[in-house]
């Protein structure tokens, strides 16, 4: 915490259920942790000094994190804590910012605001800055938050908007495909990408990251039929192939690819890099390697990859590795166990809006997959993506592709229709392969 600061925020007790409801729902939830408020509710249990005693239980919680520049202090005016204490201290101590605002409620309240604004962790200003970093058709922030308020749930675009990442595909090479030099000491590399039909895939983006990072005579395509579930390595000598890719998700893909390995083996060591992986990938890829009788010819390197949990954590002992249990079924009994992304602080979250998510993801996935599935399978297959693939619910994007494992309101179109009314939706991130109306690909 020393190194992005924490505000403490000193409050009357009559205060506190207000302030705590205002900071909840204008800071993103990965950055609650820098902020702790503390109330004057233990005056009650004196009856001298009360001031001075209740100061310096406070202090006494502060003290317990790291001193740090940038911890700021603001204090309601009229609380029933020694305000000349708490400063001494906070001064004493060298503990942050020495500009300690004393303030009246509202003044108090615009005070925070413009803290979360100007550290960029208020739900707008975080959504604006990731939306920024698309590097698709034009977004529209506004425009797509007003869906939601016409069909009479605002705060839902909100705490999705608070949750949203966009990950810079560009910046892949520097940490979860960075290469050390012992890594290729003694070893002769091929540094794969996985081309297919789609010209529109991640797998030209990640070619132009290998060609850029790595010697040119070492980067190669592996060429995958999705037709024929057949991949074809390069006809070269060399120790291990390594296949890059952006994200790991549900594994689904991955274990294809697998089983293509099996029924035509190169002659070298296969590993995959990701950019990003999930743990229910992980397992999902890990055990149908064993169950493959892959152990020893192909691995997931996975050490520079950064992981996103979607499973619950207490998973039953058989399903840790699935031992017994064919690729297939494990893959289904994993999906009773997925807790989806953006609904894992349950505190945040009313049924009602949730099942709101829901409803409107099964419209768009509908649109989405009407003409791409056979009829009498259409309404089954989009409940299985009306969170997202698996149900995953995720808010994690890349900057050049969202995932399907996303939820439909960040990348459908459609119309949909709850009993407030009905929208003509946009969606937040747009791609051209997905969309339905050309229009969403122009400035508005």
């Amino acid at each position: 915490m020393a190194s992005t600061g924490v505000l403490f925020i000193v409050v009357t007790a009559s205060q506190l259920s207000k302030v705590e409801t205002s900071i909840r729902e204008l800071l993103i939830p990965s950055a609650r942790q820098r902020v702790k408020i503390l109330s004057d509710a233990a005056a009650k249990k004196y009856t001298t000094d009360i001031g001075i005693s209740v100061a310096r239980e406070m202090t006494a919680i502060m003290a317990a994190y790291s001193p740090s520049p940038k911890n700021r202090l603001l204090i309601e005016r009229d609380v029933d804590a020694s305000i000349v204490e708490l400063t001494n201290w906070w001064e004493a101590e060298d503990f942050g910012d020495p500009d300690i605002r004393k303030l009246p409620p509202k003044a108090l309240a615009r005070e925070i605001k413009q803290h979360f604004e100007a550290t960029c962790v208020d739900w707008r200003t975080h959504a604006r800055t990731e939306v920024r970093k698309f590097d698709g058709p034009p977004v529209n922030l506004e425009a797509w938050l007003q869906q939601f308020s016409a069909l009479g749930y605002p705060r839902v675009g909100q705490k999705i908007a608070a949750q949203l990442r966009v990950v810079r595909t560009a910046d892949l090479p520097h940490y979860a495909f960075a290469q050390k030099p012992a890594d290729t000491l003694g070893i002769e590399r091929a540094n794969c990408y996985v081309q297919d039909d789609d010209e529109g895939g991640s797998w030209s983006e990640i070619k132009s990251l290998l060609v850029h990072g790595f010697e040119k005579s070492t980067v190669m395509a592996i060429r995958w039929n999705k037709e024929t579930a057949t991949m074809d390595f390069p006809d070269v000598a060399v120790d291990e192939f390594v296949i890059y890719e952006d994200g790991l998700w549900s594994g689904s893909e991955a274990v294809r690819r697998l089983k293509a390995i099996v029924a035509n083996p190169p002659a070298a060591t296969v590993v995959f890099r990701f950019g990003i992986v999930s743990d229910f990938g992980l397992r999902v890829v890990r055990q149908a390697i064993r169950s493959l009788g892959l152990s020893g010819k192909v691995r997931v390197d996975a050490t520079t990859s950064e992981t996103i949990g979607f499973l619950e954590t207490d998973l039953a002992e058989n399903l840790k590795i699935g031992a017994s249990i064919t690729p297939d079924d494990y893959f289904r009994a994993l999906h009773d166990h997925v807790r989806p992304l953006a609904f894992g602080i349950a505190d945040d979250w009313t049924n009602e809006e949730m099942s709101f998510c829901e409803r409107i993801g099964n419209q768009l996935a509908i649109n989405w997959l009407t003409g791409k599935a056979p009829p009498e399978a259409l309404v089954e297959k989009a409940s299985l993506f009306a969170l997202g693939a698996g149900r995953f619910a995720s808010t994690v994007i890349f900057s050049r592709s969202v995932p399907k494992v996303c939820l439909p309101l960040l990348w459908l179109d459609g119309n949909v229709a709850h009993d407030k009314g009905s929208v003509q939706w946009r969606p937040l991130f747009i791609d051209a392969r997905r969309v339905s109306d050309a229009s969403l690909l122009y400035l508005p």
